[in-house]
């Protein structure tokens, strides 16, 4: 078994999340990961974590009175 650092445990970061302050300055806030598993994404903004995954489509049903 290969010996790893816990620098390459880390995810790779896929994006960066900015605000501005009151000067207009860009501040960084959080980061995105892509998600372990499926296509959606791990937040983490002022140390608080977040998971955010696409909506799934909704089976279109009949309209009544169409």
């Amino acid at each position: 078994m290969p010996m790893t650092t816990p620098a390459e445990n880390r995810k790779k970061i896929a994006y960066y999340i900015f605000t501005k302050d009151v000067n207009g300055n860009s501040v960084r806030i959080g980061t995105a990961y892509h998600h372990e598993r499926g296509n959606g994404l791990n937040l983490v903004i002022n140390k608080a974590r977040y998971a955010a995954f696409p909506a799934k489509a909704k089976p279109e049903t009949e309209e009544v009175g169409a």
